[in-house]
């Protein structure tokens, strides 16, 4: 099982689990969010509304339904890291990811803390 907060209702989320494998399956997101006290997923009604996710879930979400579109990510993500390792450098790199005990203890020639 998946972790959750505190107040996230699992018996009602097993429910669902168990009648997604029907082809009769139909769940709205704001019976979701109601139903299991999901929180990142927010379900407006009315002109302009509809459901809105926090952009972790709206990315994994998006990946699950077009996989060019998590190969895009993924290239993207990618290159992103990339341009990042060339303008920082590796002690860049360690000093913003690393505590600064272990970076003491590292020989580098340039040290960015």
């Amino acid at each position: 099982m998946f972790c959750a907060h505190a107040d996230f209702n699992h018996v009602e989320f097993d429910a669902f689990r168990i009648q997604a494998s029907l082809n009769s399956f139909v769940m709205a997101p704001q019976k979701w969010v109601e139903t299991t006290n999901a929180i990142g997923i927010i379900s407006k009604a009315g002109r302009y509304g509809g459901p809105y996710a926090h952009k972790k879930f709206a990315f994994e979400f998006a990946s699950w339904i077009s996989v060019e579109f998590k190969l895009y990510l993924v290239k993207e993500l990618e290159c992103l890291k990339t341009e990042e390792t060339k303008q920082l450098g590796l002690a860049g790199i360690l000093s913003a990811t690393l505590p600064k005990s272990i970076i003491e203890f590292i020989p580098m020639q340039s040290k960015r803390i």
